[in-house]
């Protein structure tokens, strides 16, 4: 898995002195597909990984069950320090960790986007609702933008659960269709 060298001193905002780790983005750094989810859970802060935890677990059936290997993808986060208690990322925090992000897509130049729950959209499409946006593909800058449910909500709502897999799959479709012209 490659990684993308971060500023591992980062002191932009408080989430620097509570952290284990940085969790960067890894994965093929040729990668067509980015997935984007919010912040490092405990697990991803104690291994310095994103996805390892059950969110990561759930998303990787989510993603089999469609066709993919993990080293279809990019995987990242909003943020790349675990907040405190697993809490939502304040604005501010988004904002410091942008150019960590923005540096990533720059850099991979995927073909699709998955924001993986409201967060991780509403980076692409400010204050938008993932339960409206969900299940359809959008485009921004050439790039296709394809919102699912966060994994960690797929394990506690069943319907949610389902969707994301009907999401992936159509993920994938899209992914085929990119695929088939280049050929």
């Amino acid at each position: 898995m490659g990684l993308l060298k971060l500023n591992i001193n980062c002191q932009k905002c408080d989430l620097a002195w509570c952290r284990t780790n940085i969790v960067p983005g890894v994965g093929s750094p040729h990668a067509a597909i980015m997935i984007i989810g919010e912040a490092p859970g405990y697990q991803e802060d104690k291994y310095a990984e994103p996805f390892v935890g059950p969110a990561g677990i759930r998303l990787k059936k989510h993603y089999l069950n469609a066709g993919f290997i993990r080293e279809n993808f990019w995987i990242t986060n909003t943020i790349k320090c675990r907040p405190p208690n697993n809490r939502t990322p304040s604005d501010r925090e988004i904002m410091n960790c942008r150019e960590h992000l923005r540096t990533e897509i720059s850099h991979i130049k995927p073909w699709i986007i998955v924001p993986l729950g409201a967060t991780a959209l509403n980076i692409f499409y400010p204050n938008a609702s993932i339960t409206l946006l969900r299940g359809k593909i959008y485009k921004i800058n050439g790039t296709y933008i394809a919102p699912i449910y966060h994994p960690s909500y797929a394990l506690r709502d069943k319907n949610a659960n389902l969707v994301s897999i009907e999401d992936w799959i159509q993920v994938k479709k899209l992914h085929n269709k990119l695929i088939d012209n280049l050929i």
